[in-house]
């Protein structure tokens, strides 16, 4: 891999406008208004409240989601989540710092391994790259465990490379990753780094080095030692139950059928990936021209190879979600940096943050199409909403947003074309975070965070009625069940549930009704079973 850009010898001024632009971009990237959108259902929202749990019953072992066994992910995550919380509260600023610091450490790891490849200036741009993509903004602001799963994972594949070119750091180090990665979100932590260099060391013809590397004594003790016993102490606790459910439903299913019916066809990532990499999609597409010369430079192989088989293992899955290409999307910010150089066209890098920006300021018109053709009375009641979440304010932000990027572009003139980027990608990232997320935040959460509060107020005994959003657990601070509620409850629903609720004998009076959520409280004794 060969240096580009400017020499490492510069300037101390360059070094501390870079550094100063590259903190700017992570601050605006990842923390500005955190903690404004409400938690998003259902990913956010199982997470926080399985993190709260902990704290109400003490047990930080083996979570539980409305107090039963949550198996869907290992318990690096909860720990992470539970860190932050007990030092700013249970809020959406507590759940989701966990995921900002490891989106910020992430980029610090891929820095230092570009800085002696590509130079202190590629060092720099892929920084700026990582802070402002729109796909590594939302792992960084979304209270999960894939920010946190990307860096152990991005670790262990970046010593790889290491190791691949030098021999050094020692291997056990990789396993160490992968034991994190595994704590984080399971068996993906191994089948990234296993897959992508036994595909290497096939191309190199020497299976021999994988299978030494794989079966290293000092690796599979430190994965063991660091891995084992959590997983021990909760197969002890949960028994086959804890099998079935984490390995089985949540790993295996994944991969032979859709989940929680996110399906897709084989070419569902290639849009994915357009809009993740937003605003620098221009660059990647200028990027892909250089995969014929991966073959005489081993370390830009291996990168390529780790994007091919994200891309096709996750295209093949049953289950698809958009954030699983991101597990190899690290690479392609090393290649992307590597080869600013080469782009040299405004109309390739305006093209598609324009693109963008024309759907979010068509956003309002969208969801009215889209309202008349919904037939789900609750998504109905939802985008009428619309109004009060995309504001003039919303409005004036986005269009001058598309505005200003295409105007910067073009009277740019100081020099390579990539040194444009930085200014006009951290405005891109703070109009995101600062308009766009909340207004989405306030259509589709807004009302469910205000169904959680006052059902709180009430005081009263609450349930979850024929719903599955466990961000009113949440914001009620307490455990809800999921049931038909009895006399004297709240019962936290949505439209159309009430007739559901009226057919099993239950008489209420509404209490809030707002966007799609209603809260009641029950009359009488003549309840459901």
């Amino acid at each position: 891999m060969t240096t580009r850009g400017m020499p490492r010898t510069r300037s101390k001024t360059v070094r501390n406008r870079s550094a100063v632009v590259l903190t700017l971009a992570l601050l605006v990237g990842f923390f500005l208004d955190l903690g404004t959108p409400p938690l998003f259902d259902r990913d956010e929202g199982a997470f926080s409240e399985a993190t709260r749990e902990m704290f109400e019953t003490g047990d930080f072992i083996s979570p539980q989601l409305n107090a039963e066994p949550r198996y869907d992910k290992p318990i690096l995550i909860y720990w992470a989540q539970a860190i932050f919380v007990a030092a700013v509260g249970p809020n959406e600023w507590g759940f989701r710092l966990a995921s900002a610091v490891a989106a910020t450490l992430w980029v610090i790891v891929v820095m230092r391994f570009a800085r002696p490849r590509l130079g202190s200036d590629g060092a720099y741009f892929v920084g700026v790259l990582m802070a402002t993509s729109m796909g590594v903004m939302i792992l960084a602001r979304a209270a999960i465990a894939d920010a946190l799963l990307n860096l152990w994972l991005t670790l262990a594949m970046l010593d790889m490379a290491r190791w691949i070119e030098t021999g050094k750091p020692g291997r056990w180090r990789i396993f160490l990753w992968m034991a994190l990665g595994f704590l984080t979100k399971g068996p993906v932590a191994l089948l990234v780094p296993g897959a992508t260099s036994l595909l290497f060391f096939l191309w190199r013809r020497d299976l021999r080095t994988w299978l030494a590397c794989i079966f290293d004594p000092r690796g599979l003790a430190v994965f063991v030692v660091v891995a084992a016993p959590w997983y021990g102490v909760q197969f002890a606790r949960e028994g086959i139950d804890f099998w079935n459910g984490f390995f089985m439903k949540h790993n295996v299913q994944r991969f032979s059928s859709p989940l929680h019916g996110h399906d897709g066809s084989y070419f569902y990532y290639l849009p994915v990936l357009f809009f993740v990499l937003l605003p620098h999609t221009g660059l990647f597409l200028r990027t892909l021209g250089t995969i014929k010369r991966a073959r005489a430079d081993e370390t830009a192989r291996f990168l390529w190879l780790w994007i091919g088989f994200v891309f096709v293992f996750f295209s093949l899955s049953g289950t698809k979600l958009p954030h699983y290409v991101l597990l190899g999307i690290t690479p392609l910010f090393i290649l992307m940096a590597q080869h600013r150089e080469l782009l040299r066209s405004r109309l390739l890098l305006m093209i598609p943050p324009v693109i963008l920006w024309s759907i979010l300021i068509a956003m309002p018109h969208l969801v009215d199409d889209i309202r008349a053709r919904l037939n789900d009375p609750y998504f109905e009641a939802t985008l009428t909403q619309a109004p009060r979440a995309f504001t003039p304010l919303y409005m004036l932000a986005v269009s001058a947003g598309g505005a200003v990027w295409i105007a910067g572009l073009i009277a740019y003139r100081r020099g390579s074309l990539w040194r444009a980027v930085a200014p006009l990608a951290i405005l891109h990232a703070g109009l995101l975070a600062h308009f766009v997320v909340p207004a989405f935040g306030e259509l589709l959460q807004g009302p469910t965070k205000e169904a959680g509060i006052v059902a709180r107020n009430t005081g009263r005994p609450t349930v979850r009625y024929e719903i599955d959003m466990p961000s009113v657990s949440v914001y009620r601070g307490a455990v809800t069940p999921g049931r038909t509620p009895r006399r004297g409850e709240v019962a936290v629903t949505k439209v159309g549930k009430l007739d559901d609720l009226r057919g099993e004998g239950v008489r209420f009076e509404i209490l809030y009704e707002r966007g799609g959520m209603i809260v009641v409280r029950v009359l009488d004794d003549r309840t459901a079973r």
